[in-house]
Order: C-alpha cells, then structure tokens, then sequence
C-alpha cells in the first residue's frame, strides 16, 4: 500500500486591519506637498472612507486630475462634503476608495498618488497664489451623512 506524503499545512493568510490601510492612506495624502489634511477616516465593507480639508486647492486639484486619468481597476469617489457650521456652508472633502482586494487596491493607490506627487512639484507662484482668502472651520459630523460618531474614529 502506497503510503500518502504530508501536505504542508496552508499558511494563514495574513490580513491587514482597515485601521492600518487608513492610517497608511492617511500618510500618504498628508504627504502630498502639505495640500490636504485628512480630518477622519472610516469604513464600510471593503471601502475606506476620508474627510478631508485641502490646503493648496490648485496644488490638489492637479494631483486629482492626474489620479483620475490614472485609476485602477477599483472603485473612487472623489467629491466634496457640504455642512453648515456656525451659520456658514463649509465644506469638507470626501475620498472613498472600495475594492474587493481592499489591501492591493489600498497600496496601488498609495503608489499612484506618491508617483503623481514626485512627478508634480509645485512652482512658487502656484503656492504663493493658493490663498483664496477661505477660512478654516472645524467640520461637524452630521448624523446620517456616512460621517456620523458611529462610524467616525479620530485618527491618530
């Protein structure tokens, strides 16, 4: 009787927390050339979410047209968030990105944007010409908007 080899046990396959993709997604837009601030992250299923304050508006804009002509094979939603703060429209924005792999998508995206950013230096007078003159104000979490305290952790 023909005796049968040992299989090698399947190693577990290592999963990534979707805090972790956040916080390393978080890195990477707060590294674009200081233009936009993540303000809180989330998730829903296999998407990561991020409100976002943009700093240098025609700085990130050129990084989004870059991004959006480059996409991948997931699924981006790129737009802005309206709130009334203080009696004024503010607005705050809104990146989710959904995929089925959500931690290959996270990093090719990650790449995507490091990429766009090396290849993209802003000139002095891009910079100097930013200031539109628009004030700061802290974002509210508005129940039912996606962004609510349920769903919303302050990151790190």
């Amino acid at each position: 009787m023909a005796r049968k080899k040992s299989q090698p046990k399947p190693q577990p396959k290592k999963v990534v927390s979707l805090e972790k993709l956040q916080l390393e997604m978080k890195e990477t837009l707060e590294s674009l050339g200081d233009c936009i601030e993540v303000v809180s992250v989330s998730s829903r299923g296999g998407d990561v979410r991020f409100l976002c304050r943009v700093l240098k508006d025609a700085y990130w804009l050129k990084i989004l047209a870059d991004f959006l002509e480059n996409e991948g094979g997931w699924y981006s939603f790129v737009g802005k968030k309206y709130f009334m703060s203080r009696g004024k429209l503010v607005f705050g924005w809104v990146l989710i990105f959904e995929s089925e792999e959500i931690e290959k998508t996270t990093q090719e995206i990650r790449k995507l944007f490091l990429s766009i950013h090396a290849n993209l230096k802003p000139s002095r007078a891009e910079e100097a010409s930013d200031d539109d003159g628009m004030l700061a104000v802290p974002l509210p979490y508005i129940a039912g908007s996606g962004f609510d305290d349920e769903k919303v952790r302050p990151v790190r």
